[in-house]
């Protein structure tokens, strides 16, 4: 804030009568405004493993590969076992969707999609495991396999 008395106005045209000290903060608004509707357009936002990706897994594929019973030798119920893999190899690799196993097989055609019974997955669920992966499939640290 400028004293009492003290002209900062830019008065060398006179149709530009915006403080000098405002136009620096008037362009990073705008600049920020800019990134962020960059963002949401690109849909970069981090994707959080716990809230949006995990109860997916949970509620389409724990059924078959969670605590209780692991077809292909595969659980899903933590991320270092989805990257351990099963039978198959592992279900996601880090930063590479398209690679994927888990993708290739919620994308692939009836005989051969996961999961094998009831719907498939959304569209936004698929994309939202791509997104995932492709971030580097980040999760806590201390998660814990579901229980028995």
């Amino acid at each position: 804030m400028v004293g009492a008395g003290h002209n900062i106005e830019n008065t060398s045209s006179p149709r530009c009568r915006i403080p000098i000290m405002t136009r620096p903060a008037i362009q990073i608004l705008i600049c920020s405004a800019v990134l962020c509707l960059a963002r949401l357009a690109t849909g970069d936002d981090a994707v959080d493993y716990q809230s949006q990706v995990k109860p997916i897994l949970a509620e389409r594929c724990y059924l078959c590969h969670g605590a209780l019973k692991q077809e292909s030798a595969l659980r899903l119920d933590t991320v270092v076992s989805a990257v351990k893999g099963g039978d198959s190899g592992p279900a996601l690799i880090r930063g590479q969707a398209d690679s994927s196993l888990i993708i290739s097989r919620v994308t692939a055609a009836p005989d051969d999609r996961m999961p094998p019974e009831g719907d498939s997955l959304t569209s936004q669920q698929i994309e939202l495991l791509r997104r995932w992966i492709s971030q580097g499939a980040h999760a806590p640290a201390d998660e814990q396999p579901q229980r028995d």
